[in-house]
């Protein structure tokens, strides 16, 4: 069906029907495709009357979400900063690599005596103010370490031990000498459970003493390895009464220890392609009590109960897990106070490996990540051993280890605290990336007028650097530099060295009409000078947006009903007309004259107001307000 046609003026077409308008009266149009401003994130951030505001000051939700939601406004997608603080986003602690061990070989960590103690490959050294001394040798590459205390006696002993497949040997001194059993007992982990040593072989014979070193261990029991299945971890949790008993996991299984009838109880926990126990990989901890337990690229937070065990699995990063370039596979874990640590192997040769920290209430946060691709953290061990309390770790044929925070988690309140720093021109600097950032509209574009940054500690070396990127591409923009002086970075650098709050225009300060966007993410990069206790700070970032609706229009008009129009009555003209105003569907709607059909509307009629006769007279007058859907 054409389109209508207007050709006299003081007409309308309606719903395909002619009528005529109140003589003296006209079409008044208006549009009413005005977007509602609206404020997403810190409300505080909100100075516009008009413009929507979208704020991000508070990231202590964690990582891993790559999509915005509007409960999302604390989580970020990827971020090597520290952000668990409110208006803090900042470097991380500094990571400090120690001297060169006696070997070169992959370090494996423990402690004995108040001493860290390391065994790179057989060489095993004790550390002392950043020097390695060695005290002995083992017969075999390490698969694991244990510290533990065993009562003979009436006397308890410390020991640390290291097992290598075919056997274990101990020392009582970190400058001691190291014994292997007398009777060579496979061994591929260690436990420490109801003052006995255990072990576990490769082929998953159990066994126990309790007098280390000599031929005292017994056969306990037996996993029914099958089906190309492998030994990876033995260690210490709670039942399902609360009661600390033996488990064991394997590459498809985790198995708990029944002492009394030294038997072993598959549990219905099913792992997806775990590693298996090459080299000294570590894939259970205890974490408030909790049993965690690797799970390929995250892990399995496992309760025993006594009617039916809770398992939640957790992706590394939480929810959209880690971007392509950053996979990783848990290969290791440790205890802290604060956190769950982990420890990942690449996925592909071009990841790189990193160290997390994860807790129930911040989620997901990168402690440290390696620079280089395709080498895996070997170890955690976290002590107050030395000074301080410590994440010690392996990593490229060397020991390193990191502060962490043991009591107030703001390192700006711990005097003498260190930051991590990398040149902003790095190719894997220290940046955190916000989620992509659609206004909960995809399909409508907005307009961004402004970036501001706050920050503080800025100066020429301590700067923050800030991109942006639009519509889902993998680029990033660089804004126009605002600063005249140009002596770290390249001039095209948005690097930010003052404080207080720094101000983007967008496109230009020159000519800021605006940028166009569906959706928008932002890069936030860190770095540091020489001084290793003084690091920038950017404490919010925020954009002021407009939605650009579709232009939608109103019309209100006076329809003449007194007399016949058309060779139509007024009860006629009545009767089409609400047959018009109830129509279920849209009904076309203009009042001119044009070829081009770009003033044919299709409206829903909202508001009726009229006058009418009374009895048999239908003659009257309806106002009628139609809007453009």
């Amino acid at each position: 069906m054409a389109p209508e046609r207007v050709t006299h003026e003081g007409e309308i077409s309606l719903n395909a029907v002619r009528y005529r308008l109140v003589e003296g009266t006209k079409v008044r149009s208006s549009i009413v495709s005005y977007p509602e401003k609206q404020v997403f994130g810190d409300f505080t951030k909100d100075s516009q009357r008009f413009l929507s505001t979208a704020a991000w000051s508070d990231f202590s939700d964690g990582m891993g979400r790559e999509r915005m939601e509007s409960q999302d406004t604390k989580r970020s997608w990827w971020s090597t900063c520290e952000q668990r603080k409110a208006r803090r986003v900042t470097l991380p602690p500094l990571a400090t690599q120690t001297a060169v061990g006696s070997a070169a070989a992959a370090p494996l960590i423990g402690e004995l005596g108040g001493t860290i103690m390391a065994a790179f490959g057989t060489a095993v050294d004790s550390y002392a103010v950043d020097a390695w001394t060695n005290r002995g040798a083992l017969a075999a590459v390490p698969t694991d370490v244990l510290n533990f205390n065993l009562d003979a006696a009436g006397t308890r002993t410390e020991y640390l031990a290291f097992c290598y497949t075919t056997n274990y040997a101990y020392a009582t001194s970190p400058t001691g000498a190291w014994t292997a059993a007398s009777a060579a007992k496979a061994t591929l982990k260690m436990a420490y459970w109801d003052n006995k040593l255990w072990g576990i072989s490769a082929t998953g014979l159990l066994w126990y003493t309790f007098t280390i070193g000599g031929s005292n261990e017994v056969n306990d029991a037996q996993l029914p390895l099958s089906h190309n299945d492998a030994v990876t971890g033995l260690f210490v949790g709670l039942d399902s009464d609360g009661v600390e008993i033996l488990y064991a996991t394997t590459k498809k299984w985790l198995w708990a220890h029944d002492f009394g009838n030294r038997l072993w109880e598959r549990k219905s926990i099913a792992f997806p392609a775990n590693l298996g126990a090459t080299a000294f990989s570590r894939q259970a901890a205890i974490w408030r009590n909790d049993i965690m337990l690797a799970a390929n690229t995250g892990f399995l937070r496992f309760r025993p109960s006594s009617r039916e065990d809770q398992v939640a699995a957790i992706l590394l990063g939480h929810d959209d897990g880690l971007k392509n370039t950053k996979e990783g596979r848990v290969f290791c874990m440790a205890e802290s106070i604060g956190d769950l640590l982990i420890g990942t192997i690449p996925v592909n040769s071009t990841d790189s490996a990193a160290i997390f920290q994860w807790n129930d209430e911040n989620g997901f946060q990168v402690l440290w990540e390696a620079e280089a691709t395709n080498l895996r953290i070997d170890c955690l061990h976290v002590s107050d051993a030395v000074t301080n309390y410590r994440c010690w770790f392996g990593y490229n044929n060397r020991v390193w280890w990191i502060r962490l925070h043991d009591s107030v988690a703001n390192p700006g309140q711990v005097q003498g605290w260190t930051y991590s720093g990398r040149d902003l021109t790095d190719t894997n600097p220290i940046i955190q990336e916000t989620p992509w950032f659609n206004a909960d509209q995809e399909e409508v574009t907005k307009i961004l007028l402004r970036v501001k940054v706050e920050t503080e500690g800025c100066t020429a070396t301590e700067a923050v650097r800030v991109r942006y990127g639009t519509n889902y591409s993998t680029a990033w923009t660089q804004f126009t530099d605002v600063h005249t002086s140009d002596t770290i970075f390249d001039a095209t650098d948005d690097r930010i060295e003052g404080n207080g709050i720094t101000t983007f225009s967008l496109p230009s300060v020159a000519a800021p009409a605006g940028l166009a966007f569906r959706a928008i993410r932002f890069e936030r990069a860190v770095r540091r000078g020489t001084t290793t206790t003084v690091a920038p700070i950017s404490n919010s970032l925020w954009i002021e947006f407009l939605k650009v609706l579709p232009d939608k229009w109103t019309f209100e008009f006076d329809v003449d009903l007194m007399s016949r129009y058309s060779s139509r009555s007024a009860l006629a003209a009545r009767a089409t007309l609400l047959t018009a105003i109830e129509s279920d569907l849209l009904v076309e709607f203009t009042y001119r004259d044009d070829t081009g059909d770009d003033r044919n509307f299709y409206v829903k009629v909202f508001q009726v107001q009229g006058t009418e006769e009374t009895g048999h007279d239908e003659r009257g007058v309806m106002h009628l307000r139609a809007v453009e859907i």
